[in-house]
């Protein structure tokens, strides 16, 4: 009886202290109880329940979760999560090398690991991406950002500004008139001041340099890529 007794007494003050991380919880908690004062200045006291309280039944405090719930929550998750960790000063996507690309020898002290797969994707995730055959019409450095390029592309029906940090490994007049993969439909950034509109895909190379990807055929500007 003095056990039932003592953990009555715990349970009517875990009502109070619950009650500004679980608010619906502690006041089913105190209503089977029968606690009226539920100010937190009443939390500590050893007999919070009168001798002789009626104590009503309670049901389940939490439903049950079925495993079916939980995974499609880490599904939406996996969704959600950010394809690559972007840096201040870079708007490009990275991804890692096509495995169409023949791999370096692993003894070859240039050779780049190659990232494993990612989580999988269902098609109307990838089918949200726009991406589009541009042409460099213009590129020129970013003042004060030793690693950033500022390069004009055309996509046919329109010319856009997009901030790349390949500095330290192209210059300007390499790229123009070369045609590049722009992610077109990425919320434009703003980056040193300059709104950057999209993303150019680039693969990993050796020793980390980044290499543009670009259409092994001239296409039109403004293409989709399928």
């Amino acid at each position: 009886a003095v056990i039932l007794h003592t953990g009555l007494q715990l349970l009517a003050n875990l009502s109070i202290l619950l009650r500004p991380f679980l608010p619906f919880t502690a006041d089913k908690l105190a209503a089977s109880l029968g606690i009226n004062n539920t100010d937190w200045k009443a939390a500590g006291n050893p007999a919070l329940l009168s001798v002789g309280s009626e104590v009503a039944k309670l049901g389940l405090l939490f439903r049950q979760i079925e495993d079916a719930e939980i995974e499609s929550q880490v599904e939406k998750l996996h969704a959600r999560r950010p394809k690559t960790e972007e840096k201040e000063e870079s708007a490009d996507i990275k991804p890692a090398a096509p495995l169409s690309l023949p791999s370096p020898s692993p003894d070859s002290p240039s050779s780049t690991a190659i990232a494993p797969i990612k989580s999988n994707i269902e098609y109307p995730q990838f089918e949200a991406l726009d991406l589009r055959i541009v042409t460099v019409k213009a590129c020129i450095p970013v003042p004060k950002a030793d690693k950033l390029l500022q390069l004009t592309v055309s996509l046919g029906f329109e010319e856009r500004t997009v901030l790349s940090g390949i500095a330290e490994y192209y210059q300007p007049a390499e790229l123009i008139g070369r045609q590049l993969i722009l992610i077109a439909n990425l919320a434009p950034r703003k980056i040193r001041g300059i709104e950057s509109r999209g993303m150019l895909l680039m693969a990993d190379g050796p020793d980390g340099k980044p290499i543009l990807l670009s259409p092994v055929e001239s296409a039109e500007d403004g293409s989709i890529v399928k």
